[in-house]
């Protein structure tokens, strides 16, 4: 079934219901590959801070 035959409801609902899975799904994505995350930039920062101080 075309989703264009649902009616208006049921497609608000489908969406919101999507929506609310995108918007709550990525911060636990997020949380569960928190090493992936990390921003690598700031590796390399302390990295040079600590060659600047030896």
């Amino acid at each position: 079934m075309k989703w264009y035959y649902l009616g208006h409801n049921t497609r608000r609902h489908l969406l919101t219901c999507y929506y609310l899975t995108c918007a709550f799904g990525y911060p636990l994505y997020a949380a569960l590959n928190w090493d992936k995350f990390i921003p690598r930039q700031i590796e390399n920062i302390d990295e040079k801070l600590e060659k600047k101080n030896v």
